[in-house]
């Protein structure tokens, strides 16, 4: 994949971690330029909160140096800038990305999100966008969901909340339990087999419990007996991680249009300073493991 070479910089806000990039001079500002470094790709990660998965702490990829939600930040920018995948663990587990320039609405589409989704395995994860209405230049305004084509089915669930608990005796390789909000129980399974890191838990927050909360995809994955795995199949449309034909190879792309508020009504748009991704499916494959989102980049398209 084409990497994009930045600088790096690292800054702290009340409101979470944040990493950026300096400014770059415009080589000609004179001539129509902003007078600083203008990319089309994220460049700032304002909060990586991911679940408990099988990618989490990860050995080899960095994710084991992690001992803050600010390194943690920085671990997501570094590797969206080299278009390197970033697990969201299961469900609920999200990354908050900005940009050098605001996305406009133009009526089509108007970013996309490049993951690792093939035509046999899709990881489903949520759109989230927002505007800038007290320019603070902080994401603190109004998430507005982008609807997919699940929106309003049966298999899709508003207002979703899971907890997850650390094991007690943080024990090398324990199950990570966890009870959502209908009240049901289960674990995110360590799968010793495949990984080596002492736990799916993302320790860094140095707390024993958490609970993320968004908008639920019910699975439609399936155990194929014949070819004896399991089988992810994708949603027609409107989510990360998500196979939408072979034209996009791993992209998927979204349009301000489908922006929605807490009521399911539309919301139109003038133009957007903030993505958000979070995993949409509480569902455990097997030893395939977690159903966790990937995301290796967020480009704007227009």
């Amino acid at each position: 994949m084409k990497k994009i070479l930045l600088l790096l910089v690292s800054l702290m806000t009340l409101n979470g971690c944040f990493s950026t990039l300096p400014e770059i001079p415009d080589p000609d500002p004179e001539g129509g330029g902003q007078g600083g470094f203008i990319s089309d790709y994220s460049t700032t990660v304002w909060e990586y909160l991911p679940a408990p998965g099988q990618f989490i702490g990860e050995i080899g990829t960095g994710m084991e140096s992690i001992t803050s939600p600010e390194i943690a930040c920085e671990y997501a920018r570094q590797r969206l800038n080299n278009q390197a995948y970033v697990s969201l663990g299961g469900f609920g587990g999200y990354i908050i990305v900005g940009f050098a320039k605001d996305i406009l609405n133009t009526g089509g589409n108007e970013f996309s999100i490049t993951s690792n989704q093939t035509s046999v395995s899709s990881e489903p994860g949520i759109v989230w966008v927002m505007k800038d209405d007290n320019n603070n230049d902080k994401p603190d305004d109004t998430w507005y969901e982008l609807k997919g084509s699940q929106y309003g089915k049966d298999d899709y669930q508003s207002n979703y909340s899971v907890t997850y608990y650390d094991d007690p005796d943080k024990k090398i390789g324990a199950d990570i339990a966890w009870e959502d909000s209908d009240g049901n129980k289960g674990v995110i399974k360590y799968l010793k087999e495949f990984h080596s890191q002492d736990s799916y838990f993302p320790r860094w927050l140095n707390t024993t419990s958490y609970t993320l909360r968004g908008s639920r995809l019910k699975p439609n994955i399936t155990y194929n007996d014949s070819k004896k795995r399991w089988e992810f199949p994708s949603f027609d449309w409107g989510y990360a991680d998500n196979y939408e034909g072979a034209q996009n190879l791993n992209r998927t792309f979204f349009s301000l249009k489908n922006a929605i508020d807490k009521d399911g009504k539309p919301v139109s748009l003038s133009s957007i300073s903030w993505v958000k991704i979070q995993s949409a499916v509480n569902f455990q494959a097997g030893d395939c493991g977690e159903v966790s989102t990937e995301i290796c980049a967020v480009k704007i398209e227009n």
